[in-house]
C-alpha cells in the first residue's frame, strides 16, 4: 500500500532534500537520529521521527555492502 503526501512542510523536505554524498556522513546522522529518539510523549514528533529515521536507513542500506540498520519500529 503506497501513500500519498498532500502537504509537505519546508522543514520536512530539508531532510529530503539533502543530499549525502558518503556513506560515513550518512551513518552518522542516522547515529545521531538513534540517540536522540523523542520521550514518547508526543505521537507525533515520535511518528515523524520514525518515517525520518526509516528513510535515512533505507538510503543507507541501498548502497551499503557492508553493513545495515535495521528499521525502528
Amino acid at each position: 500500500m503506497s501513500k500519498l503526501i498532500l502537504s509537505v512542510d519546508q522543514d520536512e523536505m530539508s531532510l529530503f532534500n539533502k543530499q549525502y554524498l558518503s556513506l560515513p556522513e550518512l551513518c552518522d546522522e542516522i547515529e545521531a537520529r538513534l540517540e536522540n529518539k523523542p520521550d514518547g510523549r508526543k505521537r507525533k514528533d515520535v511518528a515523524k521521527w520514525k518515517e525520518e529515521t526509516n528513510f535515512l536507513i533505507d538510503m543507507y542500506n541501498a548502497k551499503a555492502k557492508f553493513k545495515t540498520y535495521n528499521k525502528v519500529k
